[in-house]
């Protein structure tokens, strides 16, 4: 059988008409199994790879990512103020503690008026009691002297041989109507002075009422002074701090919004570098730190598919994707290596 440049007539025959021998078959699964068993071999290696790999392209995200001091991982996220809250009293326990305050007082100063005027309305009691009395005792004592003037006209008229005379009749007259009027005369006097009493005790009723309505209305003006002055500041220091919380509001608010325009100035401004940085990549490559990081997964990928037979570590390159995302613009560089 002829041969040209190595390659047999029969050989030529087969590939331009599509014939496959068994033998090229049985040849072909060894190939194949060959090839399985190779690539099996390095699967470990390969799964270690990506995982250096995966390393040094976390290393290069911490180093991007930290490269740019950034405002919003500096700046608090709010201001902290502190506010202020009321802790004095409510106006129900304003009104309750002037009130027993300003009460018992004003208990106090009603017992001593009582007091007073209960004292002076007993001593006019008594005077009504003792002129009873002594009303009681003048008639008692006229009742004895006129049975004793009686007795002694008895007497002197009997000696003189009267006793049943009309002058005995005319002495007892008038010394009867003479304690008549002296019994009126002590009537009359009592009568006068327990008008005089009444009218006293009259006079001290309405002076104690009198005392007490005015106890009542002091007291109550009091109270209501005393509690307009206790709301009145109370209000004042609730509108202190009101006035407080609300300009510290005020300035967290305003914080945040300067704060957020900050940030948006400084991602704005990081972008536009990261732009640029993108623009010279695509022109001039990768430079700086990530240059020697991309470096370092080249090196890497190349050790690794460097120790791969040349028939297969193209083919291994090409069927994993993650190289590409791993290595970036070096992937080409790679694959060149590999030829």
């Amino acid at each position: 059988m002829h041969s040209v440049k190595g390659v047999t007539m029969w050989g030529k025959i087969k590939e331009f008409f599509g014939i496959e021998t068994k033998k090229d078959k049985q040849k072909k699964q060894e190939e194949k199994e060959n090839k399985e068993k190779v690539l099996e071999s390095f699967k470990d290696g390969e799964k270690e790879l990506l995982g250096k790999l995966d390393g040094l392209s976390r290393e290069w995200v911490n180093y991007d990512r930290n490269r740019f001091k950034k405002l919003d991982d500096i700046l608090p996220k709010e201001l902290e103020i502190e506010l202020k809250e009321y802790t004095g009293d409510s106006e129900d326990v304003i009104n309750k503690k002037v009130n027993e305050k300003f009460g018992l007082e004003k208990q106090n100063k009603q017992n001593i008026a009582n007091e007073k005027f209960d004292e002076l309305i007993g001593k006019v009691g008594n005077q009504k009691d003792s002129a009873k009395l002594k009303l009681e005792q003048t008639l008692d004592e006229n009742l004895k002297q006129q049975a004793d003037t009686l007795e002694k006209i008895k007497q002197r008229v009997a000696t003189r041989g009267l006793a049943r005379s009309s002058i005995k009749d005319s002495m007892d007259t008038s010394a009867k109507r003479y304690f008549e009027r002296e019994n009126n005369l002590a009537e009359s006097d009592f009568g006068e002075k327990i008008k005089e009493l009444d009218s006293q005790l009259r006079v001290l009723e309405n002076d104690k009422k009198d005392a007490l309505a005015e106890l009542d209305i002091k007291f109550a003006k009091q109270i209501d002074d005393e509690i307009k002055s206790l709301t009145n500041k109370r209000n004042n220091e609730i509108e202190k701090i009101e006035k407080y919380n609300a300009e510290q509001k005020d300035k967290a608010l305003k914080y945040k919004v300067d704060r957020a325009k900050k940030v948006q100035a400084q991602l704005q401004k990081i972008a536009e570098i990261r732009n640029e940085e993108a623009a010279n990549e695509i022109e001039y490559g990768y430079k700086g730190e990530k240059l020697n990081n991309y470096q370092k997964r080249l090196d890497a990928a190349v050790e690794f598919y460097g120790q791969v037979p040349k028939e297969y570590a193209r083919e291994m390159v090409k069927n994993n994707p993650q190289l590409k995302n791993y290595l970036g613009r070096m992937y080409g560089k790679l694959l060149s290596y590999l030829g």
